[in-house]
């Protein structure tokens, strides 16, 4: 018994120093079959995954996704420049954030020019806070403008919203023709 195990022990020791393998080869991976969600993510991609191996699926999906994320850099680069932004030597995360902080940045000071124009005092507010009290005051100065416009037609306006009254003012204005 133990000279069995002795010319197993012997065996395997041989074999392992050999670096050959006492179970089969490798398979070939043509003949593999490819997982699923491999697949289904090339279709996703539109990568034609007929007599494809995984290893070639997973080289046209990084490929494609590569590709994805240049075309995307190659918009964030041309929008940063209509906005006026350089680009040198910026991530597409950073790039973004530039852009973000350049469009908002905008937006405050247009919001601004706006609040002056009407005389709105812009201490302390949000842009938000801006945004709605541009708003009303220039629904506020509609209305009076449509108001007097009501008054000079001889259109009366209680109870009557903005969108009514400029229905009357363009009723008055050009009556139904038969």
């Amino acid at each position: 018994m133990w000279k069995q195990k002795l010319t197993a022990l012997t065996l395997a020791g041989a074999l392992l120093l050999s670096g050959t393998s006492a179970f089969a080869a490798t398979t070939d991976n043509a003949s593999a079959p490819v997982p699923d969600k491999l697949t289904e993510k090339a279709a996703k991609l539109g990568i034609d995954t007929t007599g494809k191996t995984k290893k070639q699926l997973k080289e046209a999906i990084h490929a494609q996704k590569a590709s994805a994320r240049q075309d995307k850099l190659a918009k964030l680069n041309e929008r940063a420049a209509k906005l006026g932004i350089n680009t040198e030597g910026l991530t597409a995360q950073q790039l973004k954030q530039a852009i973000r902080d350049k469009v908002h940045a905008d937006r405050q000071a247009k919001l601004e020019k706006a609040a002056a124009k009407y005389g709105i005092s812009t201490d302390g507010l949000t842009i938000n806070q801006l945004r709605q009290a541009v708003h009303e005051k220039k629904a506020a100065q509609r209305l009076d403008h449509l108001q007097k416009a009501a008054a000079k037609l001889g259109i009366n306006t209680t109870g009557l919203s903005t969108k009514e009254i400029a229905q009357a003012i363009h009723a008055k204005k050009k009556p139904a023709t038969p």
